[in-house]
């Protein structure tokens, strides 16, 4: 062997064995640009299906464990659960196919559950630049990154400031976990939940939300849910400036979208003291956090699954085809104006509809669940109806309990029919109460209401 090659041969050989020895003394680099290139390759094709699919922005990928879901899911047979989310992901009707892809089709039940914010449904963002760069990388880069990277993290590049740290103790830095069920658990010290504003303030003010991506959206959740998808939706957690901002520089219409998800049959999860979350930009949440969000997220989509906390006692729907019906009012009955059937209900201005009333006195003495929706219609697009759905409960004259949900907060389409829906606990005590469910119209203008629904458990 030619002396030179000998040389380079051992050189070589010998600079591995000594990187090899001394690399457990280096303290572990904040991010491996190997182990990256393995996450995204094995985030587009993971190789299997699951039972459970995040899908979202990068509030999804680097807030959403999968670990920690399948825990709190555990005894519904032992869930896979992925995390599908992409930087800058818009919820578009081709990214959400290929996410509802990887579920799972003999899965006894398979599950989705979206990260909806209001970047998630901008315009610019449905073309999921992301999404599609790490989708379309040449196979032989493709092939690099999934079987070639593993084995090259080791000379990730470090630097001589990583020793000092460690031995000063020091622990700031961007610090980014890998994992190849779709998530990275990252902390970044020192905090600055400030970093980024100016990004919603400027950015958010050049963007647009147009109704149709919303509006796909919705029919996309309505078409899961009638091919056996069970489909749950959640607000990432912001610090509450960056959401503040988000809601005054956008057309994200919290409640307005989480009504008319729940309308196409999926389940809105409200992140209970959601600005409690730390994050370390303001919207990326620190690993802990992130865990603690997923826990949070397991356990209420197990509740719903299990559904064994309430009694049904009582279900009544009127869809206003026929004046008389137990429990309601006589319903004068609109022809011109009907969600499905053949009439609908026009409530005039400064009026109140036809009232559902029962007597609770039929029901047992404990905590009841009232649940009630309809569907509304404004006669008027240019004008905010000010009217509210209402539950109410009476006793000779005296109220005893007041609910009302303004009907505008809910409405996505103004031009359509839209769900509002209103949920109340009460404790029925006293004896003589009476339950009213109604619409009151306090604006200038009628509202149409259709299919006025009214659901009591107990707790």
């Amino acid at each position: 062997m030619n002396a030179w090659v000998l040389r380079i041969f051992i050189s070589a050989l010998l600079t591995i064995c000594l990187l090899c020895l001394c690399r457990p003394l280096i303290p572990p680099i904040p991010s491996s640009s190997m182990l990256s290139g393995l996450f995204w390759c094995n985030k587009v094709d993971p190789g299997k299906l699951f039972d459970v699919v995040f899908m979202g922005d990068s509030r999804i990928y680097r807030g959403i464990d999968p670990e920690t879901v399948e825990k709190e899911l555990d005894e519904f047979d032992k869930p896979e659960v992925f995390n599908f989310g992409f930087s800058s992901a818009g919820l578009d009707t081709a990214f959400l196919n290929d996410g509802a892809k990887l579920l799972n089709p003999d899965a006894a039940k398979r599950i989705i559950v979206l990260g909806v914010s209001p970047s998630a449904l901008a315009d610019e963002n449905m073309m999921n630049t992301h999404y599609y760069q790490e989708k379309n990388r040449p196979a032989t880069e493709f092939w690099q990154r999934r079987f070639i990277n593993p084995y090259l993290s080791i000379f990730d590049p470090g630097n001589p400031a990583l020793i000092r740290n460690k031995y000063r103790k020091n622990n700031e830095g961007y610090f980014q976990e890998y994992k190849m069920n779709g998530w990275i658990a990252s902390v970044k010290k020192p905090i600055d939940v400030w970093k980024d504003h100016w990004m919603i303030e400027q950015g958010y003010k050049k963007a647009e939300w147009s109704l149709k991506y919303q509006k796909f959206l919705i029919d996309k959740i309505a078409e899961w849910e009638k091919s056996g998808i069970q489909v749950f939706a959640f607000r990432p957690p912001a610090v509450k400036h960056f959401e503040k901002s988000e809601n005054e520089f956008s057309d994200f219409h919290e409640k307005a979208i989480a009504a008319q998800i729940e309308a196409a049959g999926g389940e809105w999860i409200v992140v209970e003291d959601r600005y409690s979350y730390q994050t370390y930009d303001g919207n990326h949440l620190m690993k802990y956090s992130a865990q603690r969000l997923s826990a949070f997220l397991g356990n209420a989509i197990s509740k719903c699954l299990k559904n064994t906390s309430k009694i049904h006692l009582l279900t009544t729907l009127n869809d206003f085809e026929s004046p008389e019906m137990k429990y309601w009012q006589l319903v004068a009955m609109d022809k011109k104006n009907a969600f499905n059937g053949n009439s609908g209900h026009l409530v005039l201005p400064k009026t109140f509809s036809a009232a559902f009333v029962l007597p609770l006195d039929e029901l047992p003495n404990n905590k009841l669940m009232i649940r009630t929706s309809c569907w509304m219609k404004s006669v008027d697009i240019n004008v905010n109806s000010n009217s509210y759905l209402v539950i109410s409960v009476e006793s000779e004259g005296e109220s005893l309990f007041w609910q009302g949900q303004k009907i505008f907060d809910h409405i996505l389409d103004k031009s359509d029919w839209n769900r509002v829906m209103l949920s109340a606990s009460y404790l029925n005590n006293k004896p003589g109460a009476v339950l009213k469910v109604y619409v009151w119209n306090n604006s200038k203008i009628p509202v149409s209401i259709d299919n006025f629904k009214i659901q009591i458990d107990r707790e």
